[in-house]
């Protein structure tokens, strides 16, 4: 199951956004979960531990895309982030919040399909590099991109 987000505040955009991914991932029997928000702020406020992939606006009108994205940084290292804006003016620091991808709009489908299932494939990859590990009571997986050194 991939859980995927999408933070917009255009709704109309918001919308084709959802359609896209409707279109793209039931084409290729992708299991997936799709949240919607409107503001970084409801972003934040939100669950974010089960995210997977995150569509993100910048230009919103109180929290911008790239500070809800430092503030997302600041809790979790494994959420990809793809920016879908109108501003090219944010790629550069699009690097310092990790960012998998920058997309610009309007948004095509064939773009965008493109780079949610090379990010779907990174996303299973790492999920199946583990170790397991077990002590007298319990046994734990341990993915090899959580293990710092």
């Amino acid at each position: 199951m991939v859980r995927i987000a999408i933070c917009e505040d255009e709704k109309e955009t918001q919308c084709l956004i959802e359609e896209y991914l409707d279109n793209i991932l039931k084409t290729m029997n992708i299991e997936y979960e799709v949240q919607k928000y409107s503001s970084g702020e409801d972003l934040l406020e939100g669950s974010l531990k089960d995210i997977d992939i995150l569509l993100l606006d910048i230009l919103m009108e109180q929290m911008n895309g790239m500070d809800t994205a430092r503030k997302i940084r600041e809790v979790d290292n494994k959420m990809e982030i793809i920016f879908i804006t109108s501003l090219i003016d944010y790629v550069q620091e699009g690097y310092e919040v990790r960012a998998y991808r920058y997309l610009l709009k309007p948004i095509e489908l064939e773009e965008l399909k493109k780079h949610i299932l090379a990010c779907i494939k990174d996303i299973e990859t790492n999920k199946s590099n583990y170790v397991v590990i077990k002590n007298k009571s319990n046994t734990y997986k341990i993915y090899l991109n959580e293990i710092k050194y």
